[in-house]
């Protein structure tokens, strides 16, 4: 179980620290721009998200972990020849 700021922090190591600005700008034009009013239901949909997990002490998994050999069998070598 991770508490709210370790949580919060590994949020933004899975997303690039690099493109915070990014995405921390999107989500302030989403949720406060006239323009953005439109799509504002993304914006609260990107808070209510992390929040629930935080609440509901919810686990970062890395989405493909559980699934991450099956590209290594799909080309395989013995899938890729023909008869």
């Amino acid at each position: 179980m991770l508490s709210p700021p370790k949580f919060l922090f590994q949020q933004v190591i899975i997303l690039n620290p690099m493109t915070l600005p990014l995405w921390l700008g999107n989500l302030i034009w989403l949720l406060f721009a006239r323009d953005g009013r439109r799509y504002r239901v993304l914006g609260f949909a990107y808070l209510i998200t992390p929040t629930e997990f935080i609440i509901l002490h919810g686990i970062i998994t890395w989405p493909l972990t559980r699934c991450s050999s099956w590209p290594g069998r799909w080309l395989s070598s013995d899938s890729l020849r023909r008869d």
